[in-house]
């Protein structure tokens, strides 16, 4: 076996450790940016936010630089009192409406307080007013809690609660399911149901009680329905196919989760890593960095840096 020494030309792409750093930063979204750059200020001591506030030491300068406003003497002499009565006056005339732009608007012409409110009702807080304002015994409304408690977001409750709620309050299981009963009536209709069938059949029976057909398709043929399967429905509920077709979009129209108009938590609000805006006949894009950190070298580890060169050079 003989050892061999060859000269070989060829081309390899060597990526410095900033061009490395800058391709895996352009892959990140604005909200993962952000999170990379908090991660490196915690690690990296030499990094610091241009943004943050100024140190102890420098607000110290700016105060002794800043002289001391003084009130001039027509300021103090001045009754502050002077023009209150035309305050109120003006005042009690007119109020401007939160949001207004300036609008002046009269007393009767402002929003109710209930108009103002920024916190969105939900649906248990719905349910729970509503049971507030029916008249029930001690133990009923207890139980009535205790279902509401258990009521999913979607306006649905388990059915395999009802014997659980019956053995943590000590009743019988009758007695959880006519409460149960009196919630069903609640608004929103179809409130509390156990199943599909159920919270359609809610409201078919409240909104279109003389619909025989209606009623029929959801009690017996959702299978049927699902399938196209037309002759059994027919054969069944002895109707013409214009009656099932109307059915059909009644029921199309009914709400299958009654309690999603409700909230249910704090919106999530979307954070755009770029903007498109449309100049003339042109579209142009521009990055999002509002928010974004400013970094910069910390001033302590660049005073050790200059420091350290000084006393090389000695």
């Amino acid at each position: 076996m003989e050892l061999k020494q060859y000269l070989k030309m060829s081309q390899q792409l060597v990526m410095t450790p900033q061009l490395q750093q800058a391709i895996k930063l352009l892959q990140l979204s604005r909200i993962e940016l952000v999170e990379q750059i908090q991660n490196e200020l915690l690690e990296n001591p030499v990094l610091e936010n241009d943004g943050e506030a100024t140190s102890s030491e420098e607000i110290s300068k700016q105060i002794e630089a800043e002289p001391l406003e003084t009130e001039s003497p027509e300021r103090v002499d001045k009754d502050p009192t002077e023009n209150w009565e035309q305050f109120v006056e003006n005042y009690n005339q007119y109020s401007y409406a939160p949001g207004s732009g300036g609008v002046r608007y009269s007393d009767d012409e402002m929003p109710t307080i209930e108009q103002t409110l920024a916190e969105a009702e939900s649906l248990t807080q719905h349910l729970d007013w509503q049971l507030q304002m029916t008249v029930l015994t001690d133990e009923e409304r207890l139980i009535g809690e205790e279902i509401i408690g258990n009521i999913n977001t979607d306006g649905y409750f388990n059915a395999d609660m009802i014997p659980a709620i019956a053995e943590q309050l000590n009743v019988e299981v009758e007695d959880v399911e006519s409460v149960l009963e009196v919630i069903q009536e609640f608004d929103p209709i179809g409130v509390g149901a156990r199943n599909l069938r159920e919270c359609l059949m809610l409201q078919a029976l409240h909104f279109y009680p003389d619909e025989d057909v209606v009623i029929g398709l959801i009690d017996r043929h959702l299978e049927n329905l699902e399938k196209k399967d037309v002759q059994a429905i027919l054969k069944d509920l002895d109707c013409e196919l214009e009656d099932v077709s109307e059915g059909v979009k009644i029921i199309g129209h009914l709400e299958p989760k009654p309690g999603r108009g409700f909230a249910t938590e704090d919106p999530q609000y979307i954070t755009p890593d770029v903007y498109v805006q449309k100049v003339g006949d042109e579209y142009i894009v521009t990055l999002n960095e509002d928010g974004l950190p400013k970094l910069k070298i910390s001033n302590f580890y660049q005073n050790q840096l200059k420091a350290g060169g000084a006393s090389s050079k000695e």
